[in-house]
């Protein structure tokens, strides 16, 4: 019995022992509402880290450009011992896009939004084309192309389509949900990260790669925004052919008008870098030093993913 009231008496003092611990004087709440409300630079922070850096994929020269300049704002901030700390080996090796100029000729003039993959190959200056579309549904269906892409521009089948959307891109959260976010929802497994592929399309790439069609086209992305992607790629390899995102709508035109029959040619230009000596990514890292006797030696973490 003596052991039972123990115990309770414990966890009653428990909430009063967490609160002792963890009170702050109202001096320093003050200040902390004072530097997020009338000192904060996040505004001017995220401009910079956007629009002043850029786009920094792993490896690149923009992104060793990007880092080399995130080490020295550090400084500029306060924080101490301010580096890049070799993070691991990149087999990729560097990639920047330097040019990109992508258009529709025929039957009219209209020029594209595009984004090149990354680590994909350059075009041989501006080439023009007519454009072949890969009425693709099953692998057997790529032996109608063998031995007719070589130097064409190819318009790879549309797999993504888009649907009409209503509901307002922002919307104010009820006080239930605000209720339900504020819940501590751990422990909870982490769901593995897994990658969709379509084996089709790899069959396609695996063709293409023998065909040496000059320039391959997709659809990706949102409505009238081509999105980024990557393509397998080690440092040293031959050059890949050149692939290009387009919108899912301009990559939809282009397969509409084919597919009723009527011709289309683009014009192309293409220029990527690649610079296989940097197969390293590092990790740039700051310190705010600790002063509290006690404390200073723990380590409170914060990072965040700052390439790509």
């Amino acid at each position: 019995m003596k052991t039972k009231f123990l115990f309770t008496g414990l966890v009653l003092c428990i909430p009063f022992l967490l609160s002792a611990q963890t009170r702050l004087p109202e001096e320093m709440a003050y200040r902390i509402k004072d530097e997020a409300f009338n000192q904060s630079k996040m505004e001017e922070t995220a401009q910079w880290m956007t629009d002043f850096l850029g786009p920094r994929l792993a490896a690149s020269a923009n992104g060793l450009r990007a880092e080399a300049l995130m080490e020295h704002k550090l400084v500029e901030m306060g924080f101490e011992n301010a580096r890049r700390e070799l993070a691991a080996n990149f087999p990729k090796g560097g990639w920047d896009n330097e040019k990109t100029y992508v258009a529709m000729t025929s039957p009219y003039y209209a020029s594209f939004s595009a984004t090149p993959k990354a680590w994909s190959g350059s075009t041989d200056g501006l080439i023009r084309s007519e454009v072949i579309y890969l009425d693709v549904e099953k692998e057997e269906d790529l032996e109608t192309y063998k031995g007719k892409l070589a130097g064409k521009i190819v318009l790879l089948p549309v797999v993504s389509g888009y649907t009409l959307r209503f509901e307002p891109l922002a919307s104010r959260l009820t006080e239930e949900e605000l209720a339900e976010l504020a819940k501590d929802p751990r422990p909870q497994p982490a769901r593995p990260y897994r990658r969709r592929f379509n084996p089709l399309l790899t069959k396609i790439h695996e063709f293409l790669a023998n065909e040496k069609p000059a320039a391959i086209f997709g659809g990706n992305g949102t409505f009238n925004v081509p999105g980024s992607r990557g393509v397998a790629y080690k440092a040293g390899d031959p050059e890949p052919v050149p692939e290009i995102n387009l919108s899912i709508e301009n990559h939809g035109r282009m397969a509409r008008l084919l597919q009723k029959g009527v011709p289309v040619e683009m014009e192309v230009e293409i220029k990527n870098r690649f610079t296989p000596a940097d197969t390293m990514i590092y990790n740039v890292v700051a310190e705010i030093p600790g002063t509290d006797p006690k404390l200073k030696n723990e380590i409170v973490l914060i990072g965040a993913h700052f390439d790509s």
